[in-house]
Formats: C-alpha cells, sequence, structure tokens
C-alpha cells in the first residue's frame, strides 16, 4: 500500500537568496498594484453600464469589486509583511520555500511515525546540500 509523505522543502539564506527572494516580493507587490489599479479601471466602466440598469445593479458592482480590493490589499499587507521579516531574517536562517508530496510503500513493521514525518529537503543557492528524515 502506498500513503502521501510530506516533503517540507527549505533554503538557507545566502545574501544571494536573499536578494533573489527580495527581488520575486517586489515582483509580485508590483503585480498586486497593477491588478489593483486594473479593478478600479474595471469598475468605473462596471458602474457606469450599472447605472443604466438601476440600483440594484450599482449596489451589486460596487460591492462585487470592494471585495476584489480587499483580497488585492489583504494579498499586499501580507506581502509586504513576509518582505519585512525577510530583511530582518540574518544569512543562513532556514526558511521554508515550499511544500510537496511523494508516495512511499506501507508494509507491515513500518515505524507509522517514520512514515507521516515530514522530510525536509535543504537548498543553499540553488543546491541540494541535505536531506532530514528519510
Amino acid at each position: 500500500m502506498k500513503i502521501r509523505r510530506p516533503i517540507i522543502v527549505k533554503t538557507i539564506l545566502t545574501e544571494k537568496s536573499k536578494s533573489d527572494l527580495l527581488h520575486k516580493m517586489d515582483d509580485e507587490l508590483r503585480q498586486l498594484q497593477i491588478e489593483m489599479e486594473q479593478l478600479q479601471f474595471e469598475r468605473r466602466k462596471l458602474l457606469a453600464m450599472a447605472e443604466k440598469k438601476g440600483q440594484d445593479a450599482i449596489q451589486y458592482v460596487q460591492e462585487k469589486m470592494d471585495r476584489e480590493m480587499a483580497k488585492r490589499e489583504t494579498a499586499q499587507e501580507e506581502q509586504t509583511m513576509r518582505r519585512q521579516a525577510l530583511l530582518e531574517l540574518p544569512i543562513d536562517s532556514e526558511i521554508v520555500i515550499d511544500h510537496t508530496e511523494t508516495e512511499v510503500e506501507v508494509r507491515i513493521g513500518h515505524r507509522w511515525s517514520q512514515l507521516i514525518t515530514p522530510i525536509e529537503i535543504i537548498i543553499r543557492d540553488d543546491i541540494v546540500v541535505d536531506i532530514r528524515g528519510e
């Protein structure tokens, strides 16, 4: 019988990986800002169309667009906090960058606690340097 075993991928923070992660976060923040600007444009366009249909249509558009903007604003705030936390982390810190799974064979006599304990793959500058929990 096979089951899925979790794998946690971590990176050891180096100057290069920290810089790469900060650039990636900045790109994501810029993308969120672009999406928010597009939503504002779309909101104006939809509201103009909704005015022809009445108050219910206007309210529906406003609520829908407010929800979408709130999602982006929340994502932007969370990303800004993650970026700040990354700035404060010292070099050689381990940070989680991904989660995945692998299939493992379960047989009579296997230790269950070992089968469900996550494996950790440790990366430093894109090179696997350690595998823990195998």
